[in-house]
């Protein structure tokens, strides 16, 4: 039996739950965000990517058991992807600096200390084993923020 363990970043898509509905919301709202000032590296990965990479796997079993580390090619910062996101979704980026130490601790007040890593932190993710599968991703970092957001129709999904 082969078996392949991948482990994905931050999954983006439609329907998406988690910090990346609560990004859109936010967006959405009009809310000011006060992430300008965060410098960090994230990886990311749309579900289209993912399930394409997936359904690859399921074709090749070179291995009984491997460990692959899943995300788009490019990594960019919380306040680029917030950016981006606005962008596909047609609205501005209401983004506005808070000094990092200033940031990391309303993040910690505000219950869920978790959210301070994935807003703030970085998480590269090392791409040389998934580009060595020759795997190619379906779409680009905005191709796929574009779907997350939108419907069949062109109206806005999430």
């Amino acid at each position: 039996m082969s078996i392949t363990v991948i482990r994905p970043p931050l999954v983006y898509g439609p329907g998406a739950v988690g910090n990346f509905h609560l990004l859109v919301k936010a967006i959405r709202s009009g809310a000011p965000l006060p992430f300008a000032a965060v410098h960090n590296r994230r990886a990311f990965v749309g579900v289209q990517n993912l399930a394409s990479f997936i359904a690859n796997r399921l074709t090749h079993k070179e291995k009984a058991f491997d460990v692959f580390l899943v995300a788009d090619k490019e990594q960019v910062s919380t306040p680029e992807f917030i950016g981006r996101l606005a962008r596909a979704m047609d609205r501005k980026a209401r983004l506005f600096p808070v000094p990092r130490k200033a940031l990391e601790l309303l993040l910690r007040a505000s219950g869920r200390p978790r959210i301070r890593d994935s807003l703030v932190g970085s998480l590269q993710v090392d791409l040389s084993k998934l580009i060595a599968t020759r795997w190619q991703q379906e779409l680009t970092l905005d191709e796929g923020l574009s779907v997350a957001v939108r419907t069949a129709d062109g109206e806005h999904a999430i």
